[in-house]
């Protein structure tokens, strides 16, 4: 360290005198001494002595007597004003010492070998927190600065022994243990101790601690409140009383410059930026603003070829509560508002217009602040003025008729409670005495907590609603009996028409077998030669057309009774046997035609169905596989067991080489008199009916038929009726 602080000249001499004030007083207390020993000389040698030593005493005695008195005062007054002096100096150190300890500096001084002689209470306070200075005095000072700025202390230092009595400023960090690190600035200087003449370093501080957080904190308030000035949505200027730009935020730039094509500068007139048609209206409210008077409203404005609309803000700046020192102009682009507001307001007379053509009126009531609101049409419905006190009409429900009046009152409080909506049609009399129909409806809505915040309704005038429905009624009441009447005829004309069909075919029955009867005998008469060929030819159409004809009758008569309700099916356990049966009559007539039929059938299968009528259908499924079937093919009937959730079915399936039916066959192959594309192979005839019977018998007994099939690849039908096995 004494490189760092070179040792300059020490001297021991003694403190100052007027700290030690023993030597004064004995110097006054010598002189009486003297004195007193004198006189006492004097008695004696008077008594004892010669008289001329007596005398020679006596003179000398009263020399010093009339000298050492004068002396003996001057030496007490010295004494008196060491003491006033004392004293004197004293308080002058009392006072330094407090002032100093009461100034908020910290004040230091150092030895030239950096260890501190003094000290004061502020320093302790924060650095030492100890009261006592003697603790710290002799240490060293550095050990109070944190390392990292031991180099700028150890320079600052020199520099002052370089320069004495020239102060030297530096900043630097002291760990405190109270309050962390603090920063300070000191400021040092190099001066020579007047009493004992050694060279000591004065230091005086200032804490820049608090001071440099608050800037700091003033920095990121000011970065702060600059990203939220600069991300505003309002273009924002702040001008002084010349009209010059002080500053100004992001979007006031950009807005400038996509008018005006030129940047912002502070300190430049407000004028420069404004757009010529709008400037002296702003320029003239800034001046109102100076004078105190804000500006608030809006207004639109051409942007870049359209029309947008700003709010304008125009507000004074004061500086203590009183002097206007600035105006802050903000604009803010409300376009996207404004155009929500017209299109709301459009809505509103949209559905105010709506409701009155509808005569529909709705109402929303506010659950916490018990408040009713009516839209226009339920003031036109009751026939009352539209300033109208809701809440002196809402509660009690005085313009339902007195009938429905608790109905309406029963709901809304059920909706109230519970949350229940309504759906009422009631009676209603107006302000105006006027008798209606109307259907009141309500909701409510819950919150987050589940409770119920709103209802909401409609009131809806359905008088002429009401008046129709009547008349409907009553038109309705006269349709009916007309009806009645017309069903009774038509049940009579029906029944007629099955009796006409009823003799119908049993009189064709006889005719058409006389003429196959005659057909045959013609026929036995004709065995041989070349007439007999030509005979049997004609004799067999005949019998053909005959055959034919019975069908249709039958198929008719089928077709009559199933929708008239006679035909009844007795659903009993059928052996499946009854396929092999229908498959082997048709092996004759499927060998004159080339056609293979095959069986094949599972042993021991026993549906739930009626025997004739299940009979019909296996007759009318194998006949049409023959029909449609061209010469030299195959028809395939099988007859299986299939389960499907638990339940047991019998499967039976016809399927030919036929021409295959198109999609739209498919849709109409179990319709009336259908009419499909494939036709009979062998000229047989087809009335279109058989496959409508099939449909009809098997849906009543609760089975089902389809046909699955494609163009040129054949058809298959299918039935399924329920397995009488368990």
């Amino acid at each position: 360290m004494t490189k760092i602080f070179p040792s300059l000249r020490s001297n021991s001499s003694t403190e100052f005198r007027t700290e030690h004030p023993m030597f004064f007083r004995f110097a006054f207390a010598a002189p009486l001494f003297l004195l007193a020993f004198g006189l006492v000389r004097s008695i004696v040698f008077w008594r004892y002595a010669s008289p001329e030593i007596a005398l020679f005493n006596t003179l000398s005695t009263i020399i010093f007597v009339v000298l050492g008195v004068p002396l003996t005062l001057i030496f007490f007054r010295v004494f008196r004003l060491n003491q006033s002096m004392h004293l004197s100096v004293q308080a002058q150190k009392t006072y330094l010492q407090s002032m100093l300890d009461v100034s908020g500096l910290y004040v230091v001084r150092t030895d030239v070998q950096g260890n501190y002689t003094y000290v004061n209470r502020t320093f302790l306070e924060a650095f030492v927190c100890e009261e006592d200075r003697t603790s710290i005095i002799g240490t060293f000072s550095l050990k109070f600065v944190i390392p990292e700025d031991h180099d700028v202390a150890i320079k600052a230092v020199e520099q002052c022994f370089a320069e004495p009595e020239i102060p030297i400023r530096v900043t630097l960090r002291k760990p405190s243990l109270r309050f962390g690190i603090l920063t300070t600035t000191w400021e040092f200087i190099a001066i020579r101790n007047t009493y004992h003449g050694d060279m000591e370093i004065q230091c005086t501080g200032i804490d820049l601690t608090e001071r440099i957080r608050n800037e700091e904190m003033l920095h990121i308030r000011e970065a702060h409140l600059r990203t939220v000035v600069d991300n505003s949505p309002q273009a924002i200027w702040l001008i002084d009383q010349d009209l010059r730009v002080l500053t100004f935020n992001k979007l006031t730039q950009e807005s400038v410059y996509r008018a005006l094509q030129k940047e912002i500068v502070v300190g430049e007139s407000i004028a420069s930026y404004l757009m010529p048609d709008r400037a002296a209206k702003f320029i003239e409210e800034i001046r109102q603003a100076f004078s105190g008077v804000a500006v608030d409203y809006e207004a639109p404005a051409m942007v870049e070829g359209q029309e947008r609309w700003f709010q304008y803000s125009i507000k004074p700046v004061y500086a203590d509560g009183e002097r206007v020192v600035a105006v802050l102009m903000a604009a803010l682009d409300i376009t996207i508002a404004k155009r929500s507001e017209i299109i709301i307001y459009k809505q509103n007379q949209l559905l105010d217009t709506t409701g009155a053509i509808a005569r529909i009126g709705g109402w929303e009531f506010d659950v916490a602040h018990r408040q009713m609101r009516w839209t226009k049409e339920i003031y036109r419905i009751y026939d009352v003025p539209d300033d109208t006190d809701l809440s002196t009409v809402t509660g009690e429900f005085q313009f339902f008729h007195p009938e429905h009046r608790p109905i309406i009152q029963a709901a809304s409080q059920q909706l109230l409670t519970t949350g229940e909506p309504f759906d009422l049609e009631l009676k209603l009399i107006t302000a105006t005495d006027k008798h209606l129909w109307v259907r009141a409806a309500g909701r409510c809505v819950r919150g987050r907590s589940g409770s119920i915040e709103q209802l909401y309704g409609i009131l809806q005038d359905i008088t002429v609603m009401k008046e129709a429905q009547e008349e409907i009624l009553q038109l309705n009441k006269v349709l009916e009996h007309r009806v009645e009447e017309r069903t009774k005829q038509l049940v009579e004309l029906n029944r007629e028409k099955d009796e006409f069909l009823g003799i119908a075919a049993h009189d064709l029955k006889n005719p058409l077998a006389g003429i196959r009867s005659g057909a045959e005998m013609i026929e036995s008469m004709f065995t041989t030669g070349y007439e007999a060929e030509r005979v049997h030819r004609f004799t067999g159409m005949m019998m053909n057309a005959c055959d034919a004809m019975v069908d249709i009758i039958a198929n008719i008569l089928d077709v009559n009774r199933i929708e008239s309700g006679l035909v009844s099916v007795d659903i009993q356990p059928v052996d499946m046997e009854i396929v092999t049966s229908v498959v082997e009559e048709y092996q004759a007539r499927a060998t004159q035609k080339g056609i293979i039929l095959h069986l094949h059938a599972s042993q021991r299968l026993t549906a739930r169905a009626d025997k004739q009528a299940l009979r019909q259908i296996l007759d009318n499924l194998v006949s049409n596989a023959v029909k449609y079937s061209p010469q030299w093919k195959q028809v395939w009937v099988r007859c299986l067991s299939r389960t499907e959730s638990g339940k047991k079915y019998v499967r039976v399936e016809v399927q030919d080489e036929g021409p295959g039916l198109t999609a739209d066959d498919q849709r109409h192959v179990f319709g009336k008199f259908a009419r499909l594309s494939a036709l009979p192979t062998g000229g047989e005839n087809s009335t279109g009916l058989g496959l409508s019977i099939v449909k009809r018998l098997v849906e009543l007994q609760e089975g089902r038929v389809w046909c699955e099939s494609e163009p040129g690849k054949g058809a298959t039908f299918i039935l399924e009726l329920q397995s009488a096995e368990a």
